[in-house]
């Protein structure tokens, strides 16, 4: 099978890092480390150090506790109402694949996409 280039993407990647100016801009402006913690006030050296001292593991699956605690406590609600994912791509593909499993279920009689 033969996929021509996305065009757009295969210019930008020429280009991104190079220019003066980038107003093709997709992202927000990323920050360094030391900027982040200029901003938010936060213990550069214990972060550091905890995160050296962590495992290189896949990390967990649903989230780290105190990922879906931190996220809970903004949106004042608890962590059993948060789901994280690691891009909205991912957040989209489960959601475009729960429907078509429901709906390929509602189609054998197994009930109504409302019902499961």
């Amino acid at each position: 099978m033969e996929i021509k280039d996305f065009e757009v993407e295969q210019w930008m990647n020429l280009w991104e890092t190079k220019c003066t100016h980038n107003v093709a801009e997709t992202c927000v402006y990323s920050l360094s480390l030391d900027q982040l913690f200029e901003l938010t006030g936060g213990d550069k050296q214990a972060f550091l150090d905890a995160f050296a001292a962590r495992r290189l593991t896949y990390g967990d699956i649903e989230g780290r506790p105190d990922l879906l605690s931190g996220i809970a406590k903004l949106y004042r609600t608890s962590a059993e109402d948060v789901t994280v994912f690691d891009s909205a791509g991912t957040a989209l593909l489960d959601i475009a694949c729960a429907k078509i499993a429901l709906d390929a279920a509602a189609r054998r009689g197994l009930g109504t996409v409302a019902e499961l």
